[in-house]
């Protein structure tokens, strides 16, 4: 539960800092989330995270591979492997 606040206020500073404009801090911020919502056993939670980084990995990349957004994929492989 603490981790879940301090990434929490994490991204909320992250948010204030970049604005709406996609940041890779942010994505990654939002994939820690995603994986914070994973270990509380809170899936829907957690996929909508990771969605939401993936997105934003997407978009900062032009919806080109690389590994932010390989990483994103393979982090929804194994929630979606586990249910």
């Amino acid at each position: 539960a603490r981790a879940l606040e301090y990434f929490s206020a994490s991204l909320d500073m992250k948010r204030e800092i970049y604005g709406d404009r996609p940041h890779p801090m942010i994505a990654n911020n939002l994939n820690f989330l995603g994986y914070i919502y994973t270990r509380m056993d809170d899936p829907l939670r957690a996929i909508e995270h990771f969605n939401a980084s993936l997105a934003m990995f997407k978009k900062i990349n032009n919806d080109q591979p690389h590994p932010t957004v390989a990483m994103t994929l393979n982090s929804l492989g194994d929630l979606y492997r586990a249910l």
